[in-house]
């Protein structure tokens, strides 16, 4: 049940202190009461200001901006410095986040100065071409067999009989059981490969449309010079600040947020960190208990899998990977299903 502005206004702003910078923030009352509780109960223990040092201020500046406006703005990029050059052309091989086709870098040799041509082939038109040679057709050797004599009527046996029949010598090579082939490939069963676990991906739905609101479109990255580590940790700053103070639609939100911007992600050889970095993030909070971090958790590690081949060149990646722990036991049995 959405609040009246009368009834917002007219109630008592509760002041906030922030961070380590110790950022001072007032918000009314009455519309942190309607999200959460959790914090609702934490201001009528305290009579003077809230302080939250472990909250950054970019976290609750966007939480502040949902309570007002249904929404928030995520982090800004930043870019790579000292791009001398052409952005594009350094960024290297491409995954596009919407394309499973593979984009092919290697340059085309040129050819050798004494590459053959046309006019220098063996071949020539006016070469007649050469009959093809017919193997011989083998020699039918006429062999004596003998037939068994069989009785006659009266019971009286007959003598042996001799017949000429003409049959194929037989060597050792011909005489190959049928059993002793080659045994036939039986056919692969389908696996979970890359592209249907990509499709799978995508195709996940987080958020109702109740909770969806006014949300703006978020920004997909355009080349590699655009660091979105920032972007990325800002929705899953917010999903665990809502997580801890139970404010469901926002931790929804934020979810669902951070899955629009992985889809709309692409993943160049230089950002792959970005993603080490979000994957480090979601299994580093120790603030925060596992159960509450479960769904980000799963979401990242669903993603990295789809792009395991990528990840595992990033040395973030691997030094996260050789430390062990939660994030090690769940990435390597999520490779093991996409493998089986």
């Amino acid at each position: 049940m959405s609040l009246s502005y009368k009834t917002i206004v007219e109630s008592k702003p509760t002041e906030f202190v922030v961070g380590e910078e110790r950022k001072h923030f007032w918000i009314h009352r009455s519309i942190i009461g309607q999200q959460s509780g959790v914090l609702e109960e934490l201001i009528d223990s305290q009579p003077w200001a809230i302080t939250l040092p472990q909250v950054s201020k970019g976290t609750f500046a966007r939480f502040a901006e949902y309570l007002y406006t249904g929404s928030y703005t995520a982090g800004g990029f930043s870019l790579v410095e000292d791009t001398e050059t052409d952005v594009i052309s350094e960024c290297g091989p491409q995954t596009p986040a919407d394309s499973s086709v593979a984009v092919d870098s290697t340059p085309t040799p040129e050819l050798a100065e004494d590459y053959p041509t046309i006019e220098s082939a063996a071949c020539s038109w006016d070469e007649p071409v050469p009959e093809p040679e017919v193997a011989p057709l083998e020699e039918v050797v006429p062999r004596e067999i003998h037939v068994l004599p069989s009785r006659t009527k009266k019971g009286k046996k007959k003598g042996l009989s001799k017949r000429v029949c003409y049959e194929p010598e037989y060597t050792e090579a011909t005489l190959v059981p049928p059993s002793l082939s080659p045994p036939q490939p039986e056919p692969t069963q389908p696996r979970h490969d890359k592209d249907t676990l990509w499709a799978a991906f995508k195709s996940r739905a987080y958020v109702d449309q109740e909770t969806r609101r006014s949300t703006p479109t978020l920004r997909p990255n355009e080349t590699c010079s655009e660091i979105y580590r920032t972007v990325f940790i800002s929705h899953a700053e917010i999903f665990a600040f809502a997580s801890t103070y139970n404010i469901q639609n926002l931790r929804q939100l934020a979810i669902r947020n951070l899955h629009e911007t992985l889809v709309s992600f692409t993943l160049y050889p230089d950002r792959v960190s970005d993603i080490s970095a979000l994957l480090e993030f979601a299994y580093k909070s120790g603030e925060i208990e596992d159960a509450t971090l479960e769904p980000l958790r799963d979401m990242v590690a669903d993603y990295a899998v789809c792009h395991y081949e990528d990840m595992v060149k990033d040395p973030l990646f691997g030094r996260l990977l050789a430390g062990g722990g939660a994030m090690t036991v769940d990435l390597m049995t999520k490779v093991m299903q996409r493998l089986h």
